[in-house]
């Protein structure tokens, strides 16, 4: 996704942080409840069906988490692979700290749990490349894709061999030959884009592991 100047200036400020405490878990590390709850919110848009064609006005709360319209001045509609997760993150967030009232739509609270999530989870945003860019700074990359990702990390892919991030979706299950994923703005039908196909969706990823050039570790495995 390519944004102007003004969109990344207005983003930035979106995740601005004030006064931030990190959600706490009464059994679990924070960091795992957390991808738990987001694997589970993601799933949720993933069986409701939503796409472009069927839940304009849902796709659209992705975008405009971040100031985005449906689509761009030309009319082209807006990449939003990266905002629908950032979307299920928020949403991920508030239903894990019962404290937190969100209505319907969400936008205005979810904005405000943005900086939170992005100083202890993972960068929410539009663009695939910030966001790894930001894993990188924070030694949370994973460059290495030859050991099975964990179930809520985040997975990038180039899709034409190549290195920038293409695209972006969250790890459901993984092993040594199976990935198995939830995806913003993915296809469904044999030979549909995957990284701008309109739909959310699980995704069997075994054949495409080769496309996959990294993750973002949500958490970390635990010390053996």
């Amino acid at each position: 996704m390519t944004l102007t100047d003004e969109q990344s200036k207005q983003i930035d400020e979106l995740l601005r942080p004030s006064n931030l405490e990190e959600t706490p878990a009464a059994e679990k590390d924070p960091k795992t409840l957390f991808t738990e709850f987001v694997v589970a919110a993601a799933g949720r848009e993933a069986d409701a069906g939503v796409s472009r064609a069927t839940n304009k006005t849902r796709v659209t709360e992705y975008l405009n988490l971040f100031g985005l319209d449906f689509a761009d001045a030309a009319g082209i509609p807006y990449a939003f692979c990266a905002a629908g997760l950032g979307w299920v993150a928020c949403e991920g967030y508030c239903q894990m700290d019962p404290t937190i009232d969100f209505a319907d739509p969400p936008t205005s609270v979810f904005r405000k749990v943005v900086p939170t999530i992005n100083q202890f989870y993972f960068l929410p945003h539009p663009s695939c490349a910030r966001m790894v860019e930001q894993a990188k700074v924070r030694a949370n990359w994973v460059g290495d894709v030859s050991n099975p990702p964990l179930p809520g990390w985040l997975v990038f892919y180039n899709w034409s061999g190549g290195e920038d991030a293409q695209h972006v979706g969250i790890v459901e299950a993984a092993s040594a030959s199976t990935l198995r994923t939830i995806e913003f703005n993915t296809s469904i039908v044999v030979g549909g884009s995957q990284r701008n196909g309109g739909v959310v969706a699980r995704k069997i990823r075994d054949q495409a592991r080769r496309f996959v050039i990294g993750y973002i570790a949500t958490y970390q495995r635990p010390s053996a």
